[in-house]
């Protein structure tokens, strides 16, 4: 299994640092993309990681994808890897808080209704309230 992170920001970069940190997978398995080439090559040089050319490439090679940019830049991310997710149907990690499953799902296509979706962050605060 491999997993794949577009963007690498502080949640994801703490996210996958635990993954490879606590043993959960190695850095072998895991690759990312960022839009700041020197972040993305920094994260990869710290963390083992693959460093890839774009979003799509992620899609296209990851079970399981962590959407980590922002709420804002998600429609147009999602449209750019599109074709990639419906194929493949890998579970899609969501980090971004106000941002709903219907949301992603309408901007992947009219085929996204088989697209596993789960968002993390509503998760944490549900949990946070506890």
């Amino acid at each position: 299994m491999r997993i794949g992170s577009i963007g690498l920001g502080n949640m994801s970069g703490a996210i996958l640092r635990g993954v490879i940190n606590n043993g959960f997978m190695s850095p072998e398995n895991i690759c990312g993309y960022d839009i700041d080439t020197d972040k993305l090559r920094a994260f990869a040089e710290d963390t083992g990681i693959k460093a890839l050319a774009s979003n799509a490439d992620v899609a296209a090679q990851s079970d399981v994808v962590l959407l980590a940019v922002k709420p804002n830049d998600f429609p147009a991310m999602l449209a750019s890897i599109s074709d990639g997710i419906l194929r493949k149907k890998p579970l899609l990690l969501s980090i971004a808080t106000g941002t709903s499953i219907a949301s992603l799902k309408e901007w992947l296509g009219d085929d996204a209704g088989e697209v596993p979706v789960v968002r993390i962050i509503r998760d944490l605060e549900i949990l946070a309230k506890s």
